[in-house]
């Protein structure tokens, strides 16, 4: 459509929620209180945010860049430490 500004702002704001649900779902983690099962699906946040990111990053900037890499490389990072937990 052409927009510039508005896609980024939707980012920022996006990436801003992020920390804050990333940081409370993160300070669960090493804690022996575990999620019911019913609500381990919430644990799919940790890898769904940055994937998204990196695809809409990559459309936004028209490549693959360092900054959807990052985000890339962050959602495979997650994903393989929350098998490691066994979740």
């Amino acid at each position: 459509m052409g927009l510039v500004e508005g896609p980024i702002f939707f980012f920022a704001i996006g990436l801003a929620h992020y920390i804050v649900l990333f940081v409370t779902l993160y300070q669960r983690l090493p804690t022996n209180e575990t999620l019911p099962k019913e609500l381990h699906p919430v644990f799919f946040l940790f890898v769904a945010a940055p994937s998204v990111a990196s695809m809409a990053w990559a459309k936004m900037q028209g490549s693959f860049d360092y900054g959807s890499r990052i985000a890339y490389f962050i959602a495979l990072f997650l994903y393989f430490s929350l098998g490691q937990l066994g979740l």
